[in-house]
């Protein structure tokens, strides 16, 4: 209860700030330039839309993309522990599996687990992050991006030069509690500027290093919270990992085409720490991961009405899991898993003023192989083809897609699982009530259908070649409202969304040994329903002193339909709350930035089953940080070196909690950066 009066308190605190107006006054302003965003684009999407920019983003301090994720509305997060512990994104109850993650315009992927683990994805280079439910973000996508029920996008960092700049250079250094150090850098090189008047072209080279013990003290609970307790400290939770990311980009404004292409590396090995069981603390498994993929992306508006976009990536994974101690005639357990995928995606569209057309078709092919005996190498090839259309007029935008998926197995060795197609519409809308005033209501229904994975039909301890695949069936209504107040000081944006999902054969896993080897769990049929509600609000008192405030809330009712009499019938799905949100404020003034946010959740079940020893307490995590930039300038240089110090607390309140059970979350832990570009 403490959680939800203090999450509706803090959400709704800047309505009372709203309200007061003043009377008509004079002001005398010196010239300056307006940089300021125009009405948010998650005002009149039709799909819910939640957008974080660098300033949102920097105020928030994350080190990973799931410290974002968790102050998004209608997300869970499961976290199992410190940075290297891995986190998955769940949407609106539909599972980690339907939400796809898109990197600079293309998808991640995995073909084996079907989960993108977003604590691998580094926040320092990031310019922008959105998530949408429902359609895409933008009607000019490839079809991969229809076949999500929520698309989280991220878009990298830009460099914008000065007239006169070729180089520019960003170095930063991040260190903190339990031997954490993060280098940065990143090299941005304009080329050509003398030679291709009709071209600009860019190419930035981007590169970090972490390092981690991990060694986190935590409390150990003896039979429960009124039982012993003792303090114990975090064992295999060190991490080590390389990021490199390069990209050329050339643009030709003039003749409106494009071409960017994109290196990324990332290899990281880290200890899996155990669950944290009364007498068994030891864990000494280890995990391999590797990651390279090269992508490229071309558009071309070749005519004032057409477009066309091509997008072309290979992608190619590896994973190794060592368990030293496991009880085989070996004396351990060494499987190694290598993935690739083969991926083109050519997209048209046809614009009108009141009217956009677009076609794209995607073809990827996957395979997977390892190391264990007579294991079956299987592999998949995919079609997607998808028509969208949307039209406007005056108040009204309405917008329906049709998504064709056809999914052909195959297997070396063994018997492959059986093909699948799907045919699967979308349909929304959005309206204008009033003329005069950014107010909006929209509504949308889309059908997804999500394949079982590798890992759920092959993998040897709990594959099965007859699961079926996932269909779901979302539903979702909502309104929009944008407002400006004391002549633009204030600004004011608030959605609120209710939505209901109906999932047949879902599949949950669970993890069961470690973090390795899980439990897959069919629940038959889930309806999900919730209400999601966001707000953003900015007041700018002074030129030099803004407040900004930010909020989302969540309540979400996600249940077991399955079987009725049986013990979980209409129970709440495994660690899905039915409150949960976030908060955040931040005050900036010529002194620095000081910037104060929450993560909120309430009671969750570890299990289908809602009895109280399955019951995991809800927790607040209270994070602080305290920031400032200064500037400089050369007089005989025009360029200007800016250098950056932040210091931040994490968890100061020094909660100890759980997302995923026997899996402890850091205590209170402190990190401090330094910024040179």
């Amino acid at each position: 209860m403490p959680q939800k009066l203090y999450l509706i308190f803090l959400l709704f605190f800047p309505f009372f700030l709203v309200a007061q107006t003043d009377t008509m006054k004079t002001y005398s302003m010196e010239e300056y330039i307006v940089t300021g965003e125009p009405i948010p684009n998650q005002i009149f999407a039709i799909q819910p839309l939640q957008k974080l920019n660098k300033e949102k983003l920097d105020r928030l301090s994350p080190l990973q993309l799931s410290d974002v994720v968790k102050h998004l509305a209608g997300t869970i997060v499961k976290d199992y522990g410190g940075i290297g512990g891995m986190k998955t994104v769940s949407v609106r109850g539909l599972g980690a599996n339907h939400t796809g993650v898109v990197y600079d315009g293309v998808a991640l992927s995995d073909c084996q687990t079907g989960q993108i683990d977003v604590g691998k994805i580094s926040m320092e280079f990031v310019e922008s992050i959105t998530l949408s439910n429902g359609l895409a973000n933008q009607i000019f996508s490839p079809a991969r991006q229809y076949s999500y029920g929520a698309v989280m996008n991220i878009y990298p960092e830009s460099s914008l030069f000065q007239s006169n700049e070729k180089t520019k250079v960003k170095v930063s250094i991040l260190g903190g509690s339990y031997g954490f150090i993060n280098p940065t850098l990143k090299i941005s090189q304009r080329l050509f500027a003398n030679r291709f008047q009709k071209w600009n072209c860019m190419a930035t080279l981007n590169g970090s290093y972490l390092t981690l013990k991990g060694e986190y003290p935590y409390t150990l609970f003896f039979g429960g919270t009124q039982d012993s307790t003792s303090i114990e400290r975090r064992e295999n939770a060190d991490m080590q990992s390389v990021n490199l990311d390069g990209s050329l980009f050339l643009i030709n404004k003039k003749k409106k085409k494009s071409l960017k292409i994109n290196l990324f590396y990332y290899h990281s090995e880290r200890g899996l720490p155990g669950a944290a069981l009364y007498y068994n603390l030891f864990s000494d498994q280890r995990l391999w991961d590797a990651n390279a993929f090269v992508q490229a992306k071309y558009i071309n508006f070749f005519a004032k009405k057409w477009g066309y976009s091509c997008v072309a990536k290979v992608n190619h994974s590896y994973i190794r899991y060592l368990d030293p101690s496991f009880l085989n005639s070996e004396g351990k357990l060494d499987n190694r898993y290598t993935q690739n995928e083969y991926y083109l995606s050519n997209s048209f569209i046809y614009m009108r003023e009141n009217l956009d057309i677009s076609f794209a078709n995607d073809l990827f092919y996957n395979n997977l192989f390892s190391n264990a005996q007579f294991f079956i190498q299987p592999s998949r090839f995919n079609v997607l083809t998808s028509a969208s259309a949307e039209w406007r007029y005056r108040w009204l935008k309405v917008s329906a897609n049709l998504l064709h998926t056809l999914a052909i197995n195959s297997a070396q060795l063994g018997v492959a699982a059986p093909n699948y197609q799907k045919l699967s519409p979308t349909f929304g809308f959005s309206t204008k009530p009033f003329s005069k005033k950014e107010f909006y209501l929209r509504a949308f229904y889309k059908n997804i259908f999500r394949l079982p994975t590798f890992n759920d039909l092959y993998y040897r301890e709990f594959g099965n070649l007859n699961l079926k695949p996932e269909n779901t069936s979302q539903f979702s209504a909502g309104i929009t409202y944008y407002n400006t107040f004391n002549q633009g000081k204030i600004t004011l944006s608030a959605t609120l969304d209710a939505y209901y999902n109906v999932i047949e054969n879902k599949i949950v896993a669970i993890p069961s040994k470690n973090l390795f080897i899980w439990t897959m769990l069919n629940y038959g049929i889930v309806h999900a329903k919730g209400i999601d509600a966001t707000l953003q609000s900015t007041y700018k008192i002074s030129k030099n002193f803004e407040i900004n405030i930010i909020g989302s809330y969540t309540f979400q009712k996600a249940v077991d339909l399955t079987t009725p009499g049986s013990r979980t019938y209409n129970n709440q799905l495994p660690y899905t709350p039915l409150h949960s949100g976030s908060t955040g404020i931040s005050i900036t003034t010529l002194l620095g930035t000081i910037s104060y946010n929450t993560i909120i959740s309430g009671e969750r079940y570890v299990l289908g089953q809602n009895i109280p020893q399955y019951l995991l307490q809800g927790y607040l995590d209270h994070s602080l940080s305290i920031g400032k930039e200064f500037v400089f300038k050369n007089n005989q240089n025009p360029n200007t070196y800016r250098v950056g110090i932040k210091l931040e607390v994490i968890n100061f309140t020094n909660k100890q909690y759980q997302i995923v059970r026997n899996y402890p979350m850091p205590g209170r832990h402190y990190r401090i950066k330094l910024v040179l570009r």
